[in-house]
């Protein structure tokens, strides 16, 4: 109820969010903790996004680019059941990219489709990925067109 009336949606001026949870925190279901965060749905005008510690097994469904299009940094870090990303591949606007400490992630992009992926992304720091397989499931789909770094 918190997390709904918070009303993160409604604050066009909010350009940087980060969401943090206790490393140690058991005590909350992982569906109450997808629930909250699902509630937490910014502003589309939202710039940078931080997300720590979170305990869920699924990233909330408006992690995509209708709601992220205007993002140029995310960093998310120590989301030990979360077994595959959003589609953080979609973002017209993703320059930079930070990835640790997800103890069970296989791939960076899992999708399917042939498309171009991470159009802008310019740096890109992983670290803390023991199952990483390979960035991308598909073999074939241009990843990282402008990567630098």
């Amino acid at each position: 109820m918190d997390a709904q009336e918070a009303n993160l949606v409604g604050k066009p001026n909010l350009r940087r969010l980060e969401l943090s949870w206790e490393l140690d925190s058991e005590s909350e279901s992982r569906e109450k903790v997808e629930k909250v965060f699902e509630a937490l749905k910014p502003h589309s005008n939202l710039e940078i996004l931080k997300i720590q510690g979170y305990k869920g097994a699924k990233f909330p469904i408006w992690m995509d680019y209708k709601i992220l299009s205007n993002v140029v940094s995310i960093t998310l870090s120590n989301c030990e059941n979360c077994r595959q990303l959003p589609p953080l591949w979609q973002l017209p606007q993703l320059r930079y990219l930070k990835i640790e400490n997800f103890i069970n992630l296989e791939y960076i992009d899992a999708s399917f489709q042939g498309e171009r992926k991470f159009p802008f992304l310019e740096e890109l720091c992983i670290g803390g990925l023991p199952r990483l397989q390979r960035l991308s499931r598909q073999d074939g789909s241009e990843l990282f067109p402008c990567l630098t770094s």
